[in-house]
């Protein structure tokens, strides 16, 4: 009676069609896509006959957590989150750098730039009262020459190191 017995089944859902007669007992359905199915299966005996009501299963195969809708709007989310930080790291490092170059224009300027004035000045009060009999070689003038060439080229790395002159 149960020698010559074999089974078919068909995936309703997947719109196939029953299999061939086989007298395996299990089916392997590892290549089903999520979502909802419905499994028949059936008898088929030696003269060939099908039995009358097939046996049904229902169900359901829920898509990955990757593929699932609440973990990819999280995913969204955790990569606009790490974006952001990174454009709020960034920006910081940058204004930091900012105060640090204007901080040092500014006591570049005070420091070394008071300095060559002061030189300038002194050197021309030390050049007046020989000034009738100076000649170009004179050390005072020329200290004075180079003091205000200083002062020049100290308003020109002030204003190279100056932030608002990037662009």
């Amino acid at each position: 009676a149960g020698e010559g017995r074999r089974y078919q089944h068909l995936i309703d859902a997947a719109g196939g069609q029953w299999s061939a007669p086989s007298d395996q007992r299990s089916v392997n359905l590892a290549g089903l896509s999520p979502g909802s199915y419905r499994f028949l299966a059936r008898a088929v005996d030696s003269r060939g006959q099908v039995s009358a009501q097939p046996a049904a299963i229902a169900f359901r195969i829920p898509p990955p957590l990757w593929g699932q809708l609440w973990f990819r709007v999280l995913a969204l989310l955790a990569a606009c989150l790490m974006a952001y930080s990174f454009y709020r790291f960034r920006l910081q490092r940058m204004l930091e750098l900012e105060h640090i170059r204007t901080r040092i224009a500014t006591d570049l300027h005070d420091d070394i730039g008071s300095s060559l004035s002061q030189i300038a000045i002194l050197s021309e009060v030390a050049r007046r009262p020989g000034e009738a009999g100076t000649d170009s070689l004179d050390p005072l003038g020329r200290i004075a020459r180079i003091s205000r060439e200083l002062v020049d080229s100290m308003s020109d790395i002030v204003w190279a190191v100056n932030p608002q002159r990037d662009n």
